[in-house]
């Protein structure tokens, strides 16, 4: 025989599909329906009149196993604990927990936050009046005023108690440790009554109430007026498919109430449907043993995400069944057997949530004490849940179809929900064209495959920045990065590098040819390959250090290959500086400084090394218009300045130069 009751304020109810009327809370909102994985995904809020937002990025599985904090018999005030709610008073928290036996009631105070550990105070029977076999307890605040409304009493037991409904006056408050009891006795035919739920009726603000009795498989609705100053009035409803009930949870689908309500004696789920108000005469269908994972049933929470729903049924014996429901009419069937780590449960209370994450307390009889239950959420996504008005922009780790869900104004009888589902792609296997290595000049094919759409960068060599295949002819190493879009509109971040080969030449010569030296080497690296030309002079042209024996000064040109096949070029020249013949020194009959950057100057920087210069210049009358010791300066025609007049002028030289010393006089004619 079970031993429990479960108060709830409409704080899980879901409705799935909102139509918008002016003032009316609506949850709604825009977002992509096919990404990529790991692809920020951003999210457009379009809710109206909502004061907070809970979203979901993926739906938990109910085959993940919640997670217990024990608390045990806080203050040893515990005695066959079955049901607890809690309520917020100016910042702290307060909860309530009803001993089954000997009867009585725990006031336990968490402070600011249902996290944190509670502090327990006795509050006793109230004379008697809390019981034996005490169940469901809700607190509520009405008209200013606390109060905490009790089934309780069993008539069939040895000690029996006579059934009733019971008001604990708390006056303005909660913490008050006297509250007035009122035993208003069994209203609603009550034989052991079990689940008890309290809501105000947003037409009327009239308060009901509803509960199921144990012994007699009935529903009983009480309704309390707009304040709990008198006894409610009831009505018990029959034939509602129930065997043993006890634990109930009430569900708002697209307008539509029904309670869900667990079967003790039967091991079942039963369906209770009202239509479009609990004011409503229910029907009720049974719905079964879903994975035959029912086991002495004492209550159950369902969570909903975009018509369907994931549920968690605490069994007596400690075990819970996670069950899954594909809509609120469907036949639910079961996930896994999860074991929590408890005894045994008699209750679940009414959810509430700290960040993103859903809670509960499940009070165990044997041994007497409480825990706190965190249910399984969305795991293993960037970003998680959140409870900002539009979150921040996430992604998921793994491809497949997920649901977005949005819960606004939790908790509140303006709770309604939206849901979207998206699809999340796998990249697709893109390959691009492996590094490669180019002469310069010339051009490489870079190919993908498996994508809708490139952008290169740099776009430097390339005959074009967005194409699938573009051409790549760099004047350097250069490391291109593409952004593509592949084939499953994934975007991907590649490169590859284009590397430009060109012959690093380094060319030399031993010297240049004159009255001491006969031939010189000329020498070439940086390749696999030599090709000199011209050949004049040469002992090879295919070798990189040929001999080079000549009459007269030769410019050289080599090509050299490396070992891929590009070349480069580069030249040389030798110089012939002749023989000891003083005519070997020449010097021009004749030069125009007129500027045209061909014989401007008059001079001897053609000679090699010499030394000792004295080098000078007169006109027709004897007058020194030009001198210089530096072989490299020449005469340009001009005395202080001044163009001198075409004509005949004299120099003469005095040097030593490699072959021999100089002393020559001649003359020069100026031309203009």
């Amino acid at each position: 025989m079970p031993t429990k009751l479960k108060l709830f304020i409409l704080t899980a109810v879901f409705a799935i599909i909102h139509i918008s009327v002016a003032g009316q809370v609506t949850a709604s909102f825009s977002m992509p329906d096919t990404v990529c994985v790991n692809s920020p995904i951003a999210i457009t809020n379009t809710s109206a009149n909502a004061s907070t937002y809970l979203w979901s990025f993926c739906t938990p599985s109910s085959s993940q196993v919640p997670q217990v904090k024990a608390f045990g018999n806080i203050g040893n005030t515990m005695a066959l604990p079955h049901y607890i709610d809690y309520v917020l008073d100016n910042g702290n928290y307060y909860g309530f927990l009803i001993n089954n036996t000997p009867g009585g009631l725990v006031r336990l105070d968490f402070g600011n936050s249902l996290l944190n550990t509670p502090v327990a105070v006795s509050l006793g029977d109230f004379g008697g009046n809390l019981a034996k076999s005490a169940q469901g307890i809700q607190v509520v605040k009405a008209n200013g005023r606390w109060y905490a409304i009790v089934v309780c009493g069993d008539d069939r037991v040895f000690s029996p108690t006579s059934p009733r409904i019971l008001k604990l006056d708390f006056g303005a408050s909660i913490t008050n440790t006297s509250p007035v009891p009122t035993n208003w006795g069994n209203i609603g035919n009550l034989a052991y009554s079990h689940e008890l739920f309290l809501f105000q009726d947003a037409a009327t603000t009239n308060w009901f109430g509803f509960t199921v009795s144990y012994y007699n498989n009935t529903l009983t609705r009480f309704s309390f007026g707009k304040d709990f100053a008198l006894p409610p009035t009831a009505a018990v409803f029959n034939n509602l498919s129930l065997n043993g009930p006890t634990g109930m949870f009430p569900v708002n689908d697209n307008g539509s109430w029904r309670i869900f309500v667990t079967n003790f004696d039967g091991n079942t789920l039963s369906r209770l449907d009202f239509g479009g108000s609990l004011l409503n005469t229910p029907t009720g269908v049974n719905i079964g043993n879903p994975g035959n994972l029912l086991s002495q049933p004492r209550d159950l929470q369902l969570f909903g995400y975009c018509g369907g729903y994931i549920g968690y049924v605490a069994n007596n014996n400690g075990t819970m069944a996670g069950i899954d429901l594909t809509s609120v009419t469907a036949t639910p069937t079961g996930g896994a057997l999860l074991k929590p780590g408890v005894s045994n449960i008699t209750s679940i209370s009414k959810v509430f949530t700290a960040g993103t994450d859903h809670y509960a307390f499940i009070p165990s009889a044997i041994p007497a004490e409480l825990n706190r239950i965190q249910f399984p959420s969305c795991s293993g996504i960037a970003g998680g849940n959140s409870t900002a008005q539009t979150p921040a922009s996430y992604s998921y780790p793994k491809p497949g179809s997920y649901t977005v869900n949005l819960v606004v104004d939790e908790g509140l009888p303006t709770q309604t929900t939206a849901c979207k589902q998206i699809v999340v792609n796998a990249p697709a296997t893109v390959t691009i064209s492996a590094d490669t290595t180019i002469c310069k000049g010339d051009s490489a094919q870079l190919n993908i495959t498996n994508i809708k759409s490139a952008v290169w960068t740099p776009a430097t060599g390339l005959n074009s920045a967005t194409a699938l295949s573009p051409h790549s002819s760099p004047p350097a190493n250069t490391v291109y990065s593409v952004a593509v879009n592949d084939k499953n509109s994934c975007p991907q971040q590649l490169g590859v590098k284009v590397s430009v080969s060109t012959p690093a030449i380094n060319i030399s010569k031993s010297g240049d040819i004159d009255c001491a030296t006969a031939s010189v080497q000329l020498s070439a690296s940086g390749g696999v390959k030599y090709d000199w030309t011209p050949a004049t002079g040469l002992s090879s042209t295919t070798i990189p250090n040929p001999i080079v024996q000549i009459s007269q000064t030769t410019l050289y040109s080599v090509t050299v290959t490396n070992n891929i096949g590009c070349k480069a070029s580069d030249t040389i020249r030798v110089f012939f500086y002749g023989t000891p013949d003083p005519s070997g020194y020449q010097l021009p009959s004749a030069f125009t400084p007129n500027h045209d950057g061909r014989n401007d100057c008059f001079g001897i920087s053609k000679w090699a090394a010499v030394k000792n210069l004295q080098f000078y210049i007169y006109n027709r009358w004897g007058q020194l218009i030009f001198f210089t010791q530096d072989a490299s300066k020449c005469w340009d025609g001009n005395f202080k300045g001044i163009p001198q007049g075409p004509g005949t002028y004299v120099y003469r030289i005095h040097a030593t130069t490699l072959c021999q010393d100089i002393d020559r006089s001649g003359t020069v004619v100026l031309i203009r």
